[in-house]
């Protein structure tokens, strides 16, 4: 195990380090990233889609994975950092 962790490091900072910034999560075109090969997503739930101040997702939220799901994504994987 010893000797994987350098290479697991290393793949996770070349693949799971964020390569572009929006000011919000409706301003990303999911088709554009599908029609350029992103095939995965991870999006975070806390201050991301919902404010920390928040207990439920509104309907725009609820819109938007709807029609991210159409797109044809293989995995789209939300993180929370709160329970």
């Amino acid at each position: 195990m010893n000797k994987l962790k350098p290479l697991i490091k290393k793949l996770t900072y070349q693949y799971c380090r964020p390569n572009m910034a929006y000011e919000s999560i409706y301003d990303i075109d999911f088709g554009q990233l599908y029609d350029n090969g992103i095939r995965n997503l991870l999006i975070d739930v806390d201050n991301t889609l919902i404010t920390y101040s928040e207990s439920s997702v509104s309907f725009q939220c609820i819109n938007l994975f709807n029609s991210i799901q159409t797109i044809g994504f293989d995995h789209i994987i939300l993180l929370s950092n709160n329970s």
